[in-house]
């Protein structure tokens, strides 16, 4: 699936999902349950794909 994303949307959403990694971040340290964290460690690698192919679009866009 293509997802068309003007530059305004490409920035606001790489910033939600830096944000939603961090967060993350603390959640997987603090869990206790394996099954609950492997469930987010998985999620933290979707999110990263999805980060890091905005960070390949962002780096195109024009300094604001």
């Amino acid at each position: 699936m293509n997802i068309e994303l003007t530059d305004d949307e490409v920035v606001a959403l790489h910033e939600v999902l830096t944000h939603r990694l961090a967060d993350l971040r603390v959640e997987i340290r603090h869990t206790d349950n394996p099954t609950f964290r492997a469930g987010l460690l998985q999620r933290r690698e979707l999110l990263r794909r999805v980060q890091a192919a905005l960070e390949s679009r962002a780096e195109s866009l024009p300094a604001s």
